[in-house]
């Protein structure tokens, strides 16, 4: 919780401060040090967003789980290629698709 309002926090308090702006106003937050602290508030949402995985990954078995499944898909019809004719060609089965091996 506490990472989510620090990453968080800086965007808020700025698009509170944007409310009370003028329409001309806020065009000049678009350079300037305002630009910066829009960027870094970026930064920092990515930031929670990965510091999101890390804490979830370990600790939830059913994020883990749906991870898991997921990537395993991604990696089945990503091996499977289009034939010359436009075709799906023939892939090797893969019975442990929906297996959980954690």
């Amino acid at each position: 919780m506490s990472v989510f309002i620090l990453t968080q926090l800086p965007m808020l308090s700025y698009r509170i401060y944007a409310l009370f702006l003028t329409a001309e106003e806020l065009q000049e937050t678009n350079c300037g040090p305002y630009h910066y602290v829009v960027k870094t508030a970026d930064i920092l949402t990515v930031v929670n967003s990965s510091v999101n995985f890390l804490i979830y990954y370990p600790s939830a078995v059913t994020f883990r789980k749906t991870v898991s499944n997921l990537f395993r898909r991604i990696s089945y019809y990503s091996s499977r290629r289009i034939a010359d004719d436009g075709k799906l060609a023939e892939a090797e089965p893969r019975d442990n698709l929906e297996q959980d091996n954690t």
